[in-house]
């Protein structure tokens, strides 16, 4: 069956672009062969579901929803059947912060005079073979 609806945030009512919606098992984990779409930017998907699976929609920062759409009974096949969904507000998301060191000054100095050491006789090397 196609699978079509929409994905909102239930708090706000808005829609929500980018979302996943996937092929799941009834806890909400990806099935074995992953299968699914991404909302547009105006929070619509469709895809293809076989009979009786699981489908679920996932947003970051939000809690996702898991569900066993039913088949629509139709005269003409595709059937296409509606499947909206509305995510919650999850637990906020960790802030990581990474903070550099200033390397030991000394380091610098040691690694900058060998640097110079080592193009100075480098080039003076170079200078002694070249014939005038």
């Amino acid at each position: 069956m196609q699978l079509q609806g929409k994905i909102t945030n239930k708090q706000t009512g808005e829609t929500i672009p980018g979302a996943n919606i996937y092929i799941s098992d009834a806890n909400g984990a990806v099935s074995y062969t992953p299968t699914g779409a991404q909302s547009d930017a105006n929070g619509m998907y469709a895809f293809f579901v076989p009979n009786g699976a699981y489908v679920t929609a996932s947003y970051v920062g939000m809690k996702k929803q898991v569900v066993q759409p039913i088949a629509q009974q139709c005269a003409a096949a595709p059937c296409t059947t509606i499947q909206n969904f509305e995510l919650e507000s999850g637990s906020p998301l960790e802030v990581v912060e990474i903070q550099a060191k200033k390397p030991f000054p000394w380091l610098i100095a040691i690694a900058t005079t060998v640097v110079v050491i080592g193009l100075g006789y480098f080039i003076y090397d170079i200078s002694k073979k070249i014939k005038k």
